[in-house]
């Protein structure tokens, strides 16, 4: 919230910093589960099923489920 002399407020600014460490953790949640799932993929894909190596190939270009693949580790 911003205040007569257009500042922000402690709490809006503790709020906003929250939220964008949050979105930082996010982003690096989701790339490292993106690296792991490729090496995941060149590491196993000879022992993996081939509905798992098509969801893990998928997952290359589709980086939200290939961070999601590698980061739960599926």
């Amino acid at each position: 919230m911003i205040n007569k002399k257009k500042e922000l407020s402690g709490a809006a600014f503790v709020g906003a910093l929250l939220y964008f460490v949050g979105v930082f953790a996010f982003i690096i949640a989701v790339a490292y589960g993106w690296v792991h799932n490729i090496m995941a993929l060149l590491d196993s894909a000879d022992v993996m099923s081939v509905g798992q190596v098509v969801v893990r190939v998928a997952g290359i270009f589709v980086v939200p489920l290939g961070g999601v693949m590698g980061y739960m580790g599926v």
